[in-house]
């Protein structure tokens, strides 16, 4: 859940090898010196797939509250909609 006021910048696409799109966006502010990311664009897409398939790999959760979004994200689409 992201607030109104927060800013991305689409910086990477992907796809899982399921076919599941998955965009990589920065988020535009101050940056945070204490984060730890990949010190390349490529590796960045890497470490993200990476760990998505690693969390894909682990049982399903049950969701037990309704979602707030009942229309695709703006980032999610290819600008169509």
């Amino acid at each position: 859940m992201l607030p109104p006021e927060t800013v991305l910048l689409e910086v990477a696409r992907t796809t899982l090898d399921d076919g599941r799109p998955v965009v990589i966006a920065e988020q535009l502010a101050d940056p945070d010196p204490a984060a730890a990311l990949p010190p390349t664009l490529d590796d960045l897409v890497a470490h993200v797939r990476e760990t998505l398939h690693a969390a894909r790999a682990q049982p399903a959760v049950a969701i037990t509250t309704p979602g707030k979004f009942v229309e695709p994200l703006f980032f999610l689409t290819d600008g169509d909609g």
